[in-house]
């Protein structure tokens, strides 16, 4: 269970579209859902130790070929966070160096679903809300 909360993580980080529409502009998909930049990190920094040493998951939650791409993910992303610590999200979506962020996790995102990773919805993890009438 914990490798797709790792692939939901990488594939938020992957999905500007999903972000601005989550993180910032607060559209919940559902009733008691909730996303954000901070929820995504703590998953794959605190709850996992997905991006500080991916290489211990192997075997229980990635596969071997799956620790370089997600330490290219950690390297974009370590500094925004060593520099913007607990900023508004639109801080960490604002920030120059955040389109390497969503590249490396596209990538990342990419090899989790090619090998069984959960695929998910191409267009963010939450359906668009219903159009209004």
């Amino acid at each position: 269970m914990m490798r797709l909360e790792i692939a939901t993580a990488v594939a938020s980080l992957s999905d500007l579209e999903y972000q601005q529409r989550v993180w910032v502009g607060k559209e919940w998909p559902v009733e008691e859902y909730y996303d954000n930049v901070e929820r995504t990190i703590q998953w794959l920094c605190e709850e996992t130790p997905a991006l500080g040493e991916p290489e211990t998951l192997v075997g229980s939650m990635l596969f071997a070929e799956e620790v370089l791409p997600m330490s290219a993910l950690a390297a974009q992303l370590a500094p925004i966070i060593e520099d913007l610590g607990a900023a508004p999200d639109e801080a960490y979506l604002n920030d120059p160096r955040w389109p390497g962020v969503v590249a490396a996790a596209a990538r990342m995102r990419e090899l989790l679903e090619k090998n069984g990773g959960f695929p998910m919805p191409a267009r963010g993890l939450a359906p668009l809300p219903p159009a209004q009438p």
